[in-house]
């Protein structure tokens, strides 16, 4: 009875690997058509290049948490672990994998689209914590977490799409979310997490793993925090944009100096290609009067000699 129960366990855990794998793949090639589809359309809006980037990402990261408040609000019962202890519903498994996946996709994306490495480490140690506390059960907790960072990251994304959208005297809503974002962030961090990590009577303490991923997650947060304050700081007249932005990369900036050259070389060619135009239809004009002055002068000519002759 105790082996086939671990080897059901087995199969659960394989089943929900190759899950992850699956949907993991998935959301790539989801964001590479949506990221293909929305530069097409930002384009056409006449957008830069960097603001593309800009809102395509806010864009993303805020359907994402959408649909992860929408799951934890309406989806999850309140109560998880009581109907979890001995076999947990396929929609919570499909639930955390859902979560699992993005937060691995999201590590890669702010590696290698932005070069940010404390964000994907800090993506990639709370995609650890959903995956350690979902296997020993502790959905309550995990639950929680899910919400606190999904409404984080939906303030934080759209004060960026704001920021981007709205002129500069227009930026007291940018500002208003950024004060409740503060306060959301400081109340999870110093009040939430804490209660479930030190004063837990549950047996979280127990689970080290968890526990580890934990305060690693909270000071990488922290640390995250403590630098785009200190970006901002840097640049003092473009402190909210300073702080909001990781700064371009070199090779974004490389590539927007050359979509800049080639613009400035295409324009000057359709200048050069219009002033040739003008001085070719110039010339035909030219060209057309000299012709009828000649068959003026002829005709006058051919008359003067009639006239001449006739007398």
């Amino acid at each position: 009875m105790q082996v086939s129960q671990d080897i059901q366990e087995l199969r659960k855990i394989r089943n929900n690997s190759d899950n992850c794998l699956f949907m993991l793949i998935g959301w790539w090639i989801l964001f590479v058509i949506y990221d293909k589809c929305l530069h097409l359309l930002l384009r056409r809006m006449h957008y830069g290049l960097i603001k593309r980037r800009r809102i395509i990402d806010a864009l993303w990261c805020t359907g994402f948490t959408f649909l992860s408040a929408l799951y934890v609000k309406f989806l999850v019962p309140k109560s998880v672990d009581n109907a979890c202890i001995f076999d947990k519903p396929r929609y919570l498994e499909l639930g955390i994998v859902f979560h699992k996946s993005f937060y691995l996709h999201r590590t890669g994306v702010e590696i290698v689209y932005h070069g940010d490495w404390l964000s994907g480490w800090t993506s990639l140690m709370f995609c650890l914590i959903i995956h350690s506390s979902s296997q020993l059960k502790w959905f309550d907790i995990i639950m929680n977490l899910l919400f606190f960072k999904a409404t984080s990251m939906s303030l934080m994304n759209t004060c960026r799409i704001l920021s981007i959208i709205l002129t500069r005297e227009r930026l007291i809503a940018v500002k208003a979310l950024l004060g409740i974002y503060f306060t959301n962030m400081i109340y999870v961090h110093t009040l939430v997490v804490p209660d479930f990590t030190l004063w837990n009577a549950r047996g979280l303490k127990n689970d080290v793993l968890t526990l580890v991923c934990m305060w690693l997650w909270l000071l990488m947060e922290f640390l995250h925090e403590v630098k785009s304050i200190r970006r901002g700081y840097v640049h003092p007249e473009q402190f909210l944009n300073s702080y909001l932005f990781v700064p371009s990369s070199r090779g974004s900036i490389e590539l927007r100096e050359t979509c800049m050259k080639l613009r400035e070389l295409s324009s000057d060619k359709m200048s050069d290609n219009f002033e040739t135009k003008k001085s070719a239809q110039l010339w035909q004009t030219l060209s057309c009067a000299m012709m009828l002055k000649r068959k003026v002068r002829k005709r006058r000519e051919i008359k003067e000699n009639r006239l001449l002759s006739s007398q």
